[in-house]
């Protein structure tokens, strides 16, 4: 899908759907796999669990917008879909070696 199409409302509308009711087992094979392509940024932090974190600035530098256009996005996406924070992690944070 080009990046114009996946930017849409309707590509943001299906990305949140998809994100929301795939296995995470299922999302960690399409991140690695689109990792893997250089479609999506290698996490540099993790949780105490050894799990990867993704700092929005980051996720923004990897996509060539601005860090205030990353914020209004993610702020966007929180607006519409208020219960995806229930997924964000709270806790400690670890820089990876």
């Amino acid at each position: 899908m080009p990046e114009s199409e996946w930017m849409s409302p309707t590509g943001k509308q299906l990305w949140r759907l998809a994100s929301k009711h795939t296995p995470p087992e299922l999302q960690k094979m399409f991140i690695k796999g689109a990792q893997e392509k250089g479609l999506f940024p290698k996490p540099t932090r993790c949780d105490e669990n050894g799990e990867p974190l993704y700092c929005l600035e980051e996720v923004s530098d990897f996509f060539g917008m601005s860090r205030e256009e990353g914020r209004k996005a993610y702020n966007e996406m929180l607006e519409e879909e208020p219960d995806i924070c229930e997924g964000f992690h709270q806790g400690a944070v670890y820089v990876i070696q």
